[in-house]
């Protein structure tokens, strides 16, 4: 248990914590803010406020509890978020995906990702092995049937390499199939 910032951040750098209760009652601004540094820190940690109040911006916190404490409520929202957070992997070989905190696991290191690459990397993931068509992907995850210029594609995909692959530039795992799509072989 820390009581400060301070003490938080050099906890998260020696043994990062899953599930962090944040106290919201004082400097709320400054609390948000702690938050917002928290979530890109440790981007796979549950945040929970905890106040008189209901935070300000609730979309910021992965839930709220008021005070005072009741045990059983704490102990009943922690397993839920266990247990949500459980149906949101998908582990191909090397590499997992958590389509909740929009992070991946790989043996490059842990890293977050925007919403688009989650949804690409997370489609790619489902169809492993298979030749994913560059207009499926367009539609599927841009919403467009436009695919005259894809180049917002083959960016995503190479973020993505860059994540996966031990050498982008030489890519095992995530295939271009020339004049079709891409393949992911995990």
């Amino acid at each position: 248990m820390v009581t400060n910032q301070r003490s938080a951040l050099a906890l998260f750098n020696s043994d990062p914590p899953h599930i962090i209760l944040m106290e919201l009652n004082a400097q709320p601004n400054s609390r948000i803010r702690f938050q917002e540094m928290v979530r890109y820190r440790l981007p796979t940690a549950a945040v929970i406020a905890v106040g008189r109040h209901a935070p300000d911006k609730p979309a910021a916190f992965d839930a709220y509890l008021p005070v005072p404490l009741q045990g059983n409520e704490v102990c009943r929202l922690i397993r839920r978020i266990c247990v949500d957070a459980e149906g949101y992997h998908l582990k191909k070989g090397d590499v997992t995906l958590n389509i909740a905190t929009r992070t991946v696991l790989t043996p490059n290191g842990h890293y977050h990702m925007t919403p688009k690459q989650c949804m690409l990397l997370q489609m790619l993931m489902q169809r492993n092995g298979e030749v994913v068509a560059r207009q499926e992907l367009m539609r599927v995850i841009w919403n467009t049937s436009f695919v005259e210029d894809t180049r917002t594609l083959d960016v995503h995909v190479r973020w993505l390499r860059e994540r996966i692959e031990d050498d982008p530039s030489q890519p095992k795992y995530l295939l271009t199939v020339r004049g079709v799509g891409y393949q992911l072989n995990l």
